[in-house]
């Protein structure tokens, strides 16, 4: 069965990606803490909580990248995602990003009690004449990319938003394609369409 397996965050966030991907007609399974992957399938690294923040979850996402690497099965990151494959390849994180562009509203600027709400900004693709409106709720990005990982795509401040590698299989981006606000857009058709190419690919 051609499906993605998908690392369980917190609960409320996954509900999120299993509603996205359903409206996408994706077939899913969350995996549990000994599951491990199996052919045709896809990992799918969630966002959540900073890279040290939660040892336990950094270790399972860790054992699972090695584990896509070595069987060769495909590898897409969101936001945190992208975050812990550059890192564990050897990259390096901006631990609070300031720049011109904003990734992320402060919580100062959140009346109490409020859902904190993405910032919006641009990103410019660096192989073709695309510039794509994205959802950004991220303090820390990448500072220098891994071996292997080539960047696609970039915000005006020069922040990597979206990368691939060089080797295998994998799209890693910072915004989040899972949110109800940018269904049926182009950040969120970019990365449906990148998991359907690879789930035919799979045939």
């Amino acid at each position: 069965m051609k499906r993605i397996a998908i690392t369980p965050g917190v609960p409320k966030e996954l509900e999120g990606y299993k509603t996205w991907l359903k409206k996408r007609n994706f077939e899913y399974r969350v995996l549990d803490v000994y599951d491990q992957l199996v052919d045709n399938e896809i990992l799918l690294l969630c966002g959540g909580a900073d890279i040290g923040k939660k040892p336990e979850r950094d270790k399972r996402e860790i054992e699972l990248i090695i584990q896509a690497l070595i069987k060769n099965i495909p590898i897409l990151g969101i936001c945190r995602g992208m975050q812990i494959v550059n890192t564990f390849l050897q990259g390096s994180l901006h631990d609070d990003l300031d720049t011109d562009v904003k990734h992320c509203t402060s919580i100062k600027d959140i009346p109490t009690g409020n859902k904190k709400p993405s910032e919006f900004h641009a990103i410019k693709f660096d192989d073709r004449d695309l510039i794509m409106e994205v959802n950004s709720r991220h303090h820390q990005g990448i500072k220098s990319i891994a071996d292997g990982l080539v960047p696609i795509a970039k915000s005006e401040d020069g922040l990597i938003e979206a990368a691939e590698h060089l080797y295998t299989d994998m799209l890693l981006v910072q915004w989040h394609p899972e949110l109800e606000e940018v269904f049926d857009t182009d950040a969120e058709i970019f990365v449906s369409n990148w998991i359907h190419k690879i789930l035919t690919k799979q045939l």
